[in-house]
Order: C-alpha cells, then sequence, then structure tokens
C-alpha cells in the first residue's frame, strides 16, 4: 500500500513539474535575441510581430472604433487585423480562441455566421486559396488551437504565414497538399480546415472606405482546375470602377497570358479588344485569345467586374 501511494505521489510530483516547467517555458522567448513585438515578417502590407512564449501577453489590440483585434502578438491578432487591414472585414464575434474558429456543426462551404466567412473541412472539394484563414485543431501542449493565412499555394503544397508559432519557430511554414478521394487534404489532422470571405463580399470590402484605396493589380477572380491537381488562376487588371483599360490575365499550369478585354454590365458581355500575348512574348490574335475564355471564366470575370453595378 506505501508502495503505491509512494508511486503516485511520485507521478504527481513528476506531473506537476512538467506543468510548471511548461507554464515557464511558454512565458519566456526562449532561443531568440528578437523583443517581444517586433516585426519579424509581412504579408501583402500587414506585419507580423514577434511575441516571445507563446503564452505571453501584451495587451489587447482594438481598433479606433473599439473592434477588437486581440491579444498582442497572439495568432488571432495576427489574422484579424490582416483581414481587417486588407479587406476592412469585421467579424460578428470577435472573441473566443482559435479553435473556436471553426464550427463542426457546419456543412462544407457553409457560412460561418459568428465570423462572417465561408468555412470548408480539411478534405473539401473546394481548394484552399490565398488570403484563407487556417484552422488548427488544440495539440496536447497547445489546448486553444492555432490560425493562419494562406500567402501561397502550388500542387503539392500551401504556404502560410503566421504569428506565434512559437519562440523558435518560422512566422512561415509549408504545409503537404494533396488530392484525396476527390477532395483536398492539407496536413495533418491536426487542420481543421479553412475560412474565406464570401466572393461578393470580398468585392465590395475591397471598395469600401474602411479597407482603403481599391488595388485592382492582384484581383482574383477565377481558378480553373485543368486536370489533376493542377490549376489555373485568373486576375482582372485595370481601373475596374470605371471598368476601363481592363486586362485579363491567367498564371498556372497552362502558362501566362494576358489579354485586353472590355466589360459591359448590362448585357453582360466579355470581349477580347486586342491582340493577346501568351508565355510572356507570343502573340495572338484577339480571336485566338476569345477561344480561351469559357463560360465559366466569363461569367466569373463579369460577376466580378460587375459587383456593385
Amino acid at each position: 500500500m506505501n508502495k503505491k501511494i509512494m508511486w503516485l505521489a511520485a507521478v504527481l510530483v513528476v506531473a506537476a513539474a512538467v506543468l510548471g516547467a511548461y507554464q515557464v517555458v511558454t512565458r519566456m522567448p526562449l532561443g531568440s535575441n528578437v523583443s517581444p513585438g517586433t516585426q519579424i515578417d509581412e504579408l501583402n502590407g500587414v506585419a507580423i510581430y514577434y511575441n516571445g512564449g507563446v503564452n505571453q501577453s501584451h495587451g489587447r489590440n482594438l481598433t479606433a472604433s473599439g473592434y477588437n483585434l486581440g491579444i498582442r502578438y497572439q495568432c488571432i491578432e495576427f489574422v484579424k487585423r490582416y483581414y481587417y487591414e486588407r479587406f476592412g472585414h469585421q467579424m460578428p464575434d470577435s472573441y473566443g480562441h482559435a479553435k473556436t474558429f471553426f464550427d463542426h456543426t457546419l456543412p462544407d462551404g457553409a457560412l460561418n455566421e459568428q465570423r462572417a466567412l465561408l468555412q470548408y473541412h480539411n478534405g473539401s472539394n473546394t481548394m484552399p486559396a490565398p488570403d484563407d484563414i487556417i484552422v488548427y485543431a488544440p495539440s496536447l501542449f497547445n489546448p486553444y488551437g492555432h490560425v493562419a493565412i494562406v500567402a501561397q499555394v502550388n500542387p503539392y503544397a500551401v504556404v502560410i504565414a503566421q504569428q506565434n508559432a512559437g519562440p523558435v519557430y518560422s512566422s512561415r511554414e509549408a504545409i503537404p497538399l494533396s488530392r484525396q478521394d476527390n477532395g483536398y487534404r492539407l496536413g495533418s489532422g491536426r487542420v481543421l480546415g479553412w475560412l474565406r470571405l464570401p466572393h461578393q463580399l470580398n468585392q465590395a470590402l475591397r471598395l469600401s472606405p474602411v479597407a482603403g484605396s481599391f488595388n485592382p493589380d492582384a484581383n482574383f477572380v477565377y481558378r480553373d482546375m485543368v486536370g489533376g491537381p493542377y490549376f489555373d488562376e485568373w486576375y482582372l487588371d485595370g481601373d475596374l470602377v470605371g471598368r476601363t483599360n481592363l486586362i485579363l490575365e491567367r498564371e498556372g499550369k497552362s502558362g501566362s497570358l494576358a489579354m485586353p478585354v472590355a466589360i459591359t454590365c448590362e448585357s453582360r458581355t466579355l470581349a477580347v479588344t486586342g491582340d493577346g500575348l501568351v508565355f510572356g512574348h507570343m502573340a495572338i490574335s484577339a480571336a485566338e485569345a476569345q477561344n480561351y475564355l469559357t463560360a465559366d471564366i466569363a461569367a466569373a470575370v463579369i460577376d466580378n467586374a460587375c459587383v456593385n453595378h
């Protein structure tokens, strides 16, 4: 009996020591000479700061209007600040740990009303895209979960930008991406899924005063799957407010393509108005360029340009 008591006491002592060490380690900037609050990276002009130990706290960050961005410089604070600065987006529920960003009760592709974002499960047939929010489940030493922003996507991996990944971890990380059962599987089981601005809300926010000046230089309009895990992405450049000097561009598996276009919202027409350029140097006629525009691509481009018409 005494041996059992002694064994139990020893286990409790070890557990207390481990817990105490965890509390100390996660509140100290170990392995770095960088001070908390130092900018260590940026994504699309939005700063990423060093937090030190993952459980360190540096006060709550509020906007001038009182919107809660989160505790400096936790992972949530970067994600919400990124969406606020880049898109003018404010979550209806501005509180909660990272794990609460994902609602397990929602079907794939449904609107997460707490976050005002579309939600996709890991394994969805909708591929992750730049600017999506990746949501991680809790782990043994992280009961709160984690969130990050998609910085880049290729057929084999998603590169995320993150804040407060740990005192010795990078602000960028590549997560393996694979096709499974006609869906997209991202990393291990810890990735719950990804959140995305609804298309029309995205465009409205890009034009809003909160989001700042509208920047059409990288205005994503459509992803075209071209077989297997490969895809092309289409972008619309130019004056999208006045719909002048518009250039439709394609990048991806099929190679680069650019063509001048005109869009008429009233009749919902998209027309190529001049010679196109393939691979950055090979000229093609307007008629040849027009042949690249499927009905789905044309509809997405028109929807994008005419969202506020």
